[in-house]
């Protein structure tokens, strides 16, 4: 629980924090914690980052590539290579495995979260797991405490719209047919379909 300065509100005191993620660029496992005027990141130690709400400019969602970019450098010096200069079965052997490495570098991709700050800084948050929903949760919880509302709040509020979409995931509604609609119609609704169908 944090607090800051003398008259600090109970609300304040709250956090939100999510586990289990990596800094692009930096080694080891990391954690976000949003309060109300703070979102820090850190690592286990409790070293890390720590950003004023306010300073956050913009955060967006991207995605990066699992493969570097040298492979696409590599992969079309092969695909030319197997396809000009090669004999045949070697040639479709280089040609194919080129190709192959440079579509890999478009087609596998990991979920990234950024964040942006006022002064040209920029930090690039992944989950550990590929796991996009934690990435979209804190992406969630920063835009709703910045624009006022309190952590606790944020936090019922994501976890309704999350438990709400995993209900409607698992529980799809199933076709009805005709039939069992004409099953359950009642008289009122027997007019209604008869005048409809004139």
């Amino acid at each position: 629980m944090h607090t800051f300065g003398r008259n600090a509100r109970p609300e304040e005191g709250e956090s939100a924090t999510f586990g289990n993620l990596s800094l692009v660029g930096v080694g080891g496992k990391f954690r976000i914690e949003i309060t109300q005027r703070q979102l820090v990141i850190s690592n286990d130690v409790r070293k890390g980052i720590k950003l004023d709400l306010g300073s956050i400019s913009r955060t967006r969602s991207i995605d990066i590539p699992a493969v570097p970019g040298g492979v696409i450098i590599w992969g079309s010096a092969a695909f030319y290579l197997g396809a000009t200069i090669l004999i045949p079965p070697l040639g479709y052997a280089v040609s194919l495995l080129g190709g192959l490495s440079v579509l890999s570098h478009f087609i596998f991709k990991s979920p990234a979260l950024v964040i942006e700050t006022n002064i040209g800084d920029r930090h690039i948050i992944q989950s550990r797991l590929n796991d996009q929903e934690v990435l979209l949760k804190v992406h969630m919880m920063i835009e709703k405490v910045s624009n006022g509302q309190s952590v606790r709040d944020a936090k019922n509020s994501i976890e309704r719209e999350f438990r709400f979409e995993k209900k409607e995931n698992i529980s799809p509604k199933a076709p009805v047919s005709y039939t069992h609609l004409r099953a359950h119609e009642t008289k009122a609704n027997l007019v209604c379909r008869l005048l409809l169908e004139k």
